[in-house]
């Protein structure tokens, strides 16, 4: 249960991170007419697609990350 939390945190983090670096101009020129502009946006939820594609490709390093340090663990 820890680690799926864990996993779900660093999603978010990543999530928030990656939709307010694709936006920082608009978050800081204008955040309320932003928030507000959301909801009415073509495609909102591109922000979740570009952090499930991130994400994906993190997960696959980590774990090849983890096989290569395995044999060097001591048991």
């Amino acid at each position: 249960m820890r680690h799926i939390l864990r996993e779900v945190v660093f999603f978010f983090g990543l999530f928030g991170i990656l939709a307010l670096g694709m936006h920082m101009d608009r978050w800081l020129s204008a955040p309320l007419t932003h928030l507000a502009n959301l909801g009415s946006h073509t495609m909102p939820w591109h922000p979740i697609v570009y952090t499930f594609v991130l994400y994906a490709v993190l997960v696959i390093i980590r774990f090849v990350l983890s096989l290569a340090v395995r044999p060097f663990r001591r048991a």
